[in-house]
């Protein structure tokens, strides 16, 4: 007789183990030094650099490396290129130098990256779009009076929330935008946790010719429980406002993933063309497979995906399970300052970006964003 299975088990303890590995290891930051030694022999160093002070310079010229690589570096290649899980030795003008895109490898030379605004970044919309996401953090009655702590300062009327046991969203006019707003709420309860943690993927969208594609269902049966309310709201607030000018879709977490299902669903199943692009979403796990992803590009091809550094739900479901970003990372680093952030290719699954951490632990780089909190309803 062949042995049996038991995968249902086996994914509830990987659930577990996932949720411990979180909160074991919170505190733990990869650190980054990378730097070019500049012909008058001053140290020029990436501004998300770990170690801007002395990357290039003093002792580091005579030592590159920390935690698994260590090297000495000699006079014909001076520069450190350091981090947690490499370094290299460089020559002048080799290393990665302040705009170049940065690696966790260590590794010489550096990376062109497009500018944010050539991908269509507005950091003024993109802050809008997150304190709606960290509103939905509030209480529901709160969220419907619009005069929750994360509300104050952002007016938005005609607010309608939708729930399903522990899941939220809400629909709202946005005057000042002329936009009607979609919301969905990131991860709240444990029940959120472990959908965001089933790995099952189930066929999806085989009607809209997305041939082949699968999704992570408990994201897609966590926006299926809101989807009518979605809708609704939506259709009232487009016959108040029939010269709407757009909708705006965006959420943070699990809300950030809904959020893919729901700009699908009023573009493509209910006919709601005027999608506000680029859509911005804040970490947002992997929603499907690669041929989902590359269906849902084609649709919407201007979707850009904050991740945070550290935060390690992006990193769920995991690649390893078959599961592939949608939309385009904009990897906000440690060091990140307002105007500054690597901005990934378009193809979801950059090497050089949030990937190069094989393990994200800093559960609280997912509760801040773009140096906001976006959870707990705290005051944006």
């Amino acid at each position: 007789m062949m042995p049996t299975r038991n995968i249902g088990g086996a994914v509830q303890v990987h659930r577990v183990a996932v949720l411990i590995f979180f909160i074991l290891f919170s505190s733990l930051n990869i650190i980054i030094c990378a730097g070019n030694l500049l012909s008058d022999g001053s140290c020029s160093c990436s501004p998300w650099s770990g170690n801007q002070g002395s990357c290039c310079s003093g002792s580091a010229r005579n030592f590159c490396g920390s935690a698994f690589s260590k090297k000495q570096c000699g006079d014909a290649t001076p520069v450190c290129c350091t981090s947690d899980f490499g370094s290299a030795c460089c020559k002048v003008g080799e290393a990665c130098s302040p705009g170049c895109r940065n690696t966790l490898k260590g590794s010489c030379g550096c990376l062109s990256q497009p500018s944010l605004d050539s991908v269509g970044w507005n950091r003024t919309h993109a802050l809008r779009q997150l304190s709606f996401s960290a509103a939905a953090q509030c209480a529901a009655n709160d969220i419907v009076r619009w005069n929750c702590t994360a509300c104050v300062g952002k007016p938005l009327q005609e607010v309608a929330v939708v729930q399903n046991n522990s899941h939220l969203a809400f629909t709202a006019w946005d005057d000042a935008e002329k936009s009607i707003v979609v919301v969905l709420r990131g991860s709240l309860s444990i029940q959120d946790w472990l959908n965001n943690l089933n790995y099952f993927k189930t066929p999806a969208y085989g009607d809209l010719n997305c041939s082949d594609c699968n999704v992570h269902r408990g994201f897609l049966e966590a926006f299926q429980s809101l989807e009518p309310g979605i809708l609704k709201g939506v259709r009232d607030l487009s016959k108040t406002h029939p010269d709407f000018k757009t909708i705006m879709v965006t959420g943070h977490s699990l809300g950030a993933a809904m959020a893919a299902h729901t700009a699908i669903a009023l573009k493509l199943v209910h006919g709601f063309e005027k999608i506000s692009m680029p859509v911005y979403t804040f970490g947002q796990p992997r929603v499907g497979d690669a041929a989902f992803a590359s269906w849902f590009h084609r649709i919407f091809p201007n979707w850009l995906r904050s991740v945070h550094w550290n935060d390690p739900v992006p990193h769920l479901a995991p690649a390893s399970f078959g599961f592939h970003h949608v939309g385009r990372e904009i990897w906000w680093t440690e060091k990140s300052m307002p105007g500054e952030a690597i901005v990934c290719d378009g193809q979801g699954e950059d090497p050089n970006c949030s990937a190069s951490i094989v393990t994200a632990m800093v559960f609280t780089d997912h509760w801040y964003y773009l140096g906001k909190k976006v959870v707990q309803c705290a005051a944006f």
